[in-house]
């Protein structure tokens, strides 16, 4: 997700200041005209717009806060903005630890796929304070063509559960409806076809319905990343008294899948 997105930035004529935990990931994009950092926090103390998208709420903790991080190494009135699919208290704490500072935090995470990434077509879901989304609405719009302002800190994350939620639902039922299509003994083109004209239409159906339809395999995202978006759903919910038990359905499936050798 995140090569296409800087590379947008770098076609965009913008100086562009990167790092990564595995240099080869970056060297693209330092041939094309970046400048390579050997740290987080030596990135930090050399920028004024810093654009995060990690793995986990793990990685993001790790990235953000202690005294390498970013937060720590920051200037003021620095923007940190973060696209991970992490946790709402996450946002809520690395929110409160850079207004400490003097340093402005937002959660923005995406949706749209590496397909939306690369084709700058991603919607963003942003929390935190709207003026901080304002001075850097100019960047976020040469990455995705939606921008959504949700709300204080943490609430960019919990429009993302929202999303993660009502995609493992559908993915399901996809799953399902084309798997009995396909051992119908009815076209399972023609089923298709009426399934895109009538009520069980959706934006996953037609992107990634043709896929399953073909068997194609090539993965447009991890499950492992999957997996974890929904245990971080499970477990805000769970804190909420709430449970969610399409979603823990779908993660106990997916995860038999990775155990089964699948990515």
């Amino acid at each position: 997700m995140g090569a296409p997105m800087a590379q947008h930035l770098l076609d965009a004529g913008r100086t562009v200041n990167v790092f990564a935990r595995k240099r080869q990931n970056a060297e693209e994009f330092v041939r094309s005209g970046a400048l390579w950092f050997d740290s987080v926090a030596h990135l930090a103390r050399n920028s004024d717009k810093i654009i995060t998208i990690v793995g986990t709420p793990e990685d993001v903790e790790e990235i953000y806060l202690g005294p390498r991080g970013l937060i720590e190494n920051a200037r003021p009135d620095t923007f940190l903005i973060d696209m991970t699919t992490s946790s709402p208290e996450v946002a809520r704490q690395i929110f409160q630890e850079a207004m400490n500072r003097g340093v402005h935090a937002l959660d923005a995470p995406v949706t749209g796929g590496v397909g939306g990434a690369r084709n700058a077509e991603l919607a963003i879901m942003v929390g935190g304070t709207k003026s901080a989304l304002e001075a850097v609405r100019e960047e976020l719009a040469l990455l995705g063509n939606q921008i959504f302002w949700m709300g204080p800190a943490g609430s960019g994350q919990i429009t993302k559960i929202c999303n993660q939620l009502g995609v493992a639902g559908i993915m399901l039922g996809m799953a399902e409806a084309i798997h009995f299509a396909q051992n119908s003994g009815v076209s399972p083109d023609r089923i298709f076809e009426v399934l895109k004209s009538g009520t069980a239409y959706s934006t996953l159906l037609e992107r990634v319905g043709p896929k399953m339809m073909e068997g194609d395999e090539e993965a447009g995202f991890y499950l492992s990343h999957f997996i974890k978006d929904l245990e971080i759903a499970t477990q805000t919910g769970s804190a909420k008294g709430l449970e969610f038990p399409a979603a823990m359905l779908c993660q106990q499936l997916y995860q038999t899948i990775v155990r089964n050798g699948g990515d």
